[in-house]
């Protein structure tokens, strides 16, 4: 299901995998689609667009490295407890530009929508978001470093809503005509669903 290696040479990556999977009933980053762990192809599609920038993953409030996953450097929160703000604004400190972050629960997303994010705002001030009628994916985006005060501020102040942010900061959109690209993986059910998608694609 991986889409062909196109790669953005310098760029950095950071995949989300912190969540606390209470509506799925297990770790959902090691849920399987197609035979593969959901971080696992998450990470693999960041990997094919930052090529040889560096990777990391953000786990949460403590920095562990994830089963399968042990090559790529864990980050802590910047806050504990904090969503993906939090793993954003972690990310964020180690990069000198900027960061392309990707989400371990939307597997749908194609390589080269990840392209097109991180080739639009690399080099730019601006964050750059997938959007889909009319709504943000706040977690399908590059972030430059510029942004960096902004959202250590907001998360200062708990001001944690991403898609309120990316409007503050004049985000770019880069839009999505198919809603299942963009769809997160809550339940076991979502997951079935998108497993569904996935096999009529390929028949």
């Amino acid at each position: 299901m991986a889409d062909a290696p196109v790669t953005v040479a310098g760029a950095d990556g950071l995949l989300l995998a912190g969540g606390r999977s209470s509506r799925f009933g297990t770790d959902k980053r090691f849920a399987r689609l197609e035979g593969e762990g959901l971080a696992r192809i998450a990470l693999d599609k960041l990997r094919a667009v930052v090529g040889r920038g560096a990777i990391h993953v953000a786990t949460g409030r403590t920095a562990r490295a994830l089963p399968g996953l042990e090559e790529v450097p864990a980050l802590a929160d910047a806050v504990a407890d904090s969503g993906p703000l939090g793993g954003i604004v972690a990310g964020l400190r180690r990069t000198r530009t900027g960061i392309l972050v990707l989400a371990c629960d939307v597997p749908r997303v194609r390589t080269e929508t990840l392209r097109t994010v991180l080739e639009t705002g690399e080099g730019g001030e601006h964050p750059v978001a997938a959007r889909c009628s009319g709504r943000w994916e706040p977690l399908i985006a590059y972030y430059p470093r510029s942004a960096s005060n902004r959202l250590e501020a907001a998360l200062r102040d708990g001001d944690r809503a991403l898609h309120r942010l990316l409007d503050e900061l004049d985000a770019i959109p880069v839009e999505v005509s198919d809603p299942s690209e963009l769809a997160n993986v809550n339940t076991p059910e979502d997951l079935a669903a998108l497993a569904k998608v996935s096999k009529e694609d390929t028949e």
